[in-house]
Parts: structure tokens; C-alpha cells; sequence
């Protein structure tokens, strides 16, 4: 009897171990105390009113774990945001299959401090001012982030995954969008294939060249409902101010079109990323440059839109008591008539006041140029634009566990549109509170 139970236990035990899962949770909660602008509310012929608000940036719990050296798995879910997870298998050492995601953090992004890295977590809390030049379109509406010179974006989509590693210092890694674009085309979903190279070298870096498939473009000439569909009649699809759709027939005539009129048009173009970084004792550099292939139609002639290039740099600098953070990426027009150039800069200083209390201060600019000969709704010349930020924060506890943080956020995107007359700038600003932590 005692063997049996001996037995029982020691298999309970290699069970557990064969098939234990490392789970964490992180809880975020943020408070603007105060917050505001200097706007003019117009419909209450009034300055706008000072308000505070609050809420739970994040609840979240996240496991992983494997089945064995060849099988493995992870999960996440966030409070209103559901499940997400991944499944993997390596049949050998050198290819990983993977099907799945791990809810937008991503597994090949080439951006060091540019990206997530900047603010780090304090990024998660909105105590700092966040992703809005990462992923966003600029904390100013600028419609440029970071992302349009180092690749990110789509790499945390739940899709198909191979990860093949023939050596230690060479990666390539292959997304096919089987998931994120389910129930496109095969040949579409194909196009929109990632693939990257991915070369670290010590003592040089790592360099890494992404390709992002794009669909192409498509006119949104397709069949019109009701066809036979082994003859689609070919006809261009128009959408009228009621938003119904309809096509020109006999004599241009419009005709109305009450079922699916095929797909929309759309132009997608495919998009290159060169990557470089390194780090050099307390020094470390971030180079990116993103090429956006022209398929973007200008003009009823078919001539193409050259998109700008995105060119990007971030460093860092650290000490044991103190540091300093720089990014900035640049849209470089390679069409004067469609584009004006923008530029995003951000430096940041810290200093370490103690074991567990770290102060940070970021300033940062927004500029935007206009296009040639580019002109308002008042058919008046634009104007370049300048916004900032300022955004000084205090962090006490530790980066990646429990903390506090307070902070004070200014923000303006510098158009002269929010007075009573409508031509003042505004001035946004706000004194958040937050608790963030993980276990």
C-alpha cells in the first residue's frame, strides 16, 4: 500500500512538472486629478471646464508553459479585451512553428528605444504621454509615428508563424496572415506575407531587413449583384451621398445596387524596413529607414503617388545615476505636390533619486510642412505648424514590479483653430496619479 501511494506521488509530481504553467498578472489603475485645456467652448460661449477622470488602464493575467521540450504554449486575457494565446511546435532546434499571437506586443519588431521601449512601462499607465508617437498618429495629429521608419507593426497579429534560426547569429522569420485576414483570397492573403532576415553579429549589432506585404491596389471594378456569376458584369461601383451604392448603365444612367457589389477598392502597397542597432558600453543607437512602395493613385491620369521615406534614430545613454533617451523619425516627401515634410523629436532625461525612485522629464516637438502650392478650405496658403509637449513624471518603486507614479502632462498640436475667433492655439494638460502592479 505504501509503494502505491509512493507510486501515485511521484507520478503526481513528473505530471505536474511536465505540464506546470508560470502565470503572472499586472493591474494598472490611473487617475487624472486634474485635467483640462486652454480651448473656448463655443456652444456655451465659454472657456472649456477643468474635469478630472479615471480608470483601469489594464487588468490582465498571462501564463505560459510547455508540454514538453517540443510542444508549448502561452495565454492572455485582459479585462475587456478577451483571450489571446499562442501554440507552438519545434520539430527541431532550428524551426519553430507558431500558430497564434500574444495580444500586440509582437516577436520581430526592430525598434529598440524608438517604440515601447521609451517610456517602457510607465508607457502602460498614461502617466507618461504614451504610444501616440509609436503606433498612434502623432501625439499632434500629425498622421507620423515612429513605426513609418522601424518596423512593428501587425508582428503581435495572431497568425502563422515559422522561426527559422540555421544559426546562432542568423534569424529568419516568416508571418503568413492566415488568421488576421481570414476569409480574404488566397493570393491576397499570400501578398501580405512578413518576411524578415534578422543578423546579429557581437561586436557589430544586429541588422534586420523586414518586408510587409501590401495587396496592391484595386479599383473596386468588380461584379454588380445579381449577375450570373460565370459572367460578372465588369462596372465601376459608386457610393452616393445616402451612402447607396450604384453603378452607371445605358447612356450613364445610374443604377441602384441593392445587394453585394463586390469588394471595395482599396491600395495597399507593400512597405521595406532596414534596421541597425547597437550597443557600445553605456551607448547604445537605433537606426531604421522604412520604404513605402508608390502604388497610391494621384490623378485620373494613373500616375503614382511616391510615398515619403521614413528615416529614424534613437539613442541612449546610461549611467548608474543618470541617463537620457532620444528618438526622432522623419517623413521624407519624394512627391512635392502631395507631401510636406514631418518630423517627430523626443529627448528625455532621467535621474535616479534612489534605490526605488527615478525622475524623468520628456520634451518633445511635432513639426508639419505643408505640400507645394498647398492651400485650406478658405482657399488660404498653409502654413508650417510646431507642436510640443512637456511631460515631467516621478516613478517610486520598480520598473517591472510595484509602483507609483505622478506626473504632469502639456501637450499642444500648435494650430491656431481653438480660440472664441478661431485663432488661438490650445494648450492641453493634465496631473495624473497611477498605480501599477505586477505579480
Amino acid at each position: 500500500m505504501k509503494k502505491l501511494i509512493a507510486i501515485s506521488v511521484v507520478f503526481a509530481l513528473v505530471a505536474g512538472a511536465a505540464f506546470a504553467v508560470d502565470v503572472g498578472a499586472t493591474v494598472i489603475g490611473t487617475v487624472n486629478v486634474l485635467q483640462g485645456d486652454t480651448g473656448y467652448d463655443k456652444d456655451a460661449d465659454e472657456s472649456t471646464k477643468v474635469r478630472g477622470s479615471g480608470g483601469m488602464n489594464r487588468v490582465r493575467i498571462d501564463g505560459s508553459g510547455e508540454a514538453n521540450e517540443n510542444f508549448g504554449g502561452y495565454f492572455r486575457g485582459d479585462a475587456g479585451g478577451g483571450l489571446t494565446g499562442n501554440v507552438w511546435w519545434k520539430p527541431v532546434e532550428q524551426l519553430k512553428l507558431q500558430i497564434g499571437g500574444n495580444g500586440g506586443d509582437g516577436f520581430i519588431g526592430k525598434e529598440g528605444v524608438t517604440g515601447w521601449g521609451f517610456y517602457q512601462t510607465a508607457t502602460d499607465s498614461g502617466v507618461a504621454m504614451g504610444g501616440d508617437n509609436v503606433w498612434g498618429g502623432s501625439i499632434y495629429g500629425y498622421g507620423l509615428k515612429t513605426r513609418y521608419a522601424f518596423y512593428e507593426q501587425g508582428d503581435g497579429q495572431e497568425d502563422l508563424y515559422l522561426f527559422i534560426t540555421p544559426m546562432d547569429m542568423l534569424g529568419i522569420n516568416i508571418i503568413l496572415p492566415f488568421i488576421s485576414h481570414k476569409g480574404e483570397e488566397a493570393a491576397d492573403i499570400f501578398k501580405q506575407t512578413i518576411a524578415q532576415i534578422d543578423v546579429k553579429m557581437e561586436g557589430v549589432g544586429n541588422i534586420a531587413l523586414t518586408y510587409v506585404g501590401g495587396r496592391g491596389k484595386f479599383d473596386g471594378k468588380d461584379y454588380v449583384a445579381g449577375t450570373d456569376p460565370d459572367d460578372y458584369k465588369k462596372a465601376t461601383v459608386f457610393t452616393d451621398a445616402n451612402g447607396d451604392k450604384y453603378y452607371l448603365g445605358a447612356g450613364g444612367a445610374p443604377v441602384a445596387i441593392t445587394g453585394d457589389a463586390g469588394k471595395a477598392p482599396y491600395d495597399e502597397p507593400a512597405s521595406i524596413f532596414l534596421y541597425y542597432g547597437g550597443s557600445f558600453g553605456d551607448l547604445s543607437i537605433d537606426f531604421g529607414l522604412g520604404y513605402h512602395m508608390a502604388t497610391h493613385d494621384k490623378g485620373d491620369d494613373g500616375s503614382t503617388h511616391n510615398l515619403p521615406i521614413g528615416i529614424g534614430l534613437g539613442v541612449k545613454y546610461a549611467m548608474e545615476t543618470l541617463g537620457v533617451k532620444f528618438r526622432t523619425v522623419v517623413a521624407l516627401p519624394m512627391d512635392s505636390e502631395c507631401d510636406g515634410m514631418k518630423i517627430l523629436a523626443d529627448v528625455m532625461p532621467y535621474f535616479v533619486i534612489s534605490d526605488n525612485m527615478t525622475a524623468f522629464v520628456s520634451v518633445g516637438l511635432g513639426m508639419k510642412q505643408p505640400y507645394k502650392d498647398q492651400v485650406d478650405d478658405a482657399g488660404e496658403k498653409v502654413k508650417s505648424v510646431t507642436g510640443w509637449h512637456f511631460n515631467p513624471y516621478l516613478q517610486v518603486g520598480e520598473e517591472w514590479g510595484a509602483k507609483f507614479l505622478f506626473g504632469i502632462k502639456a501637450w499642444s498640436d500648435g494650430e491656431k483653430k481653438y480660440g472664441k475667433e478661431g485663432d488661438a492655439t490650445q494648450v492641453n494638460w493634465a496631473i495624473p496619479i497611477a498605480l501599477h502592479v505586477s505579480f
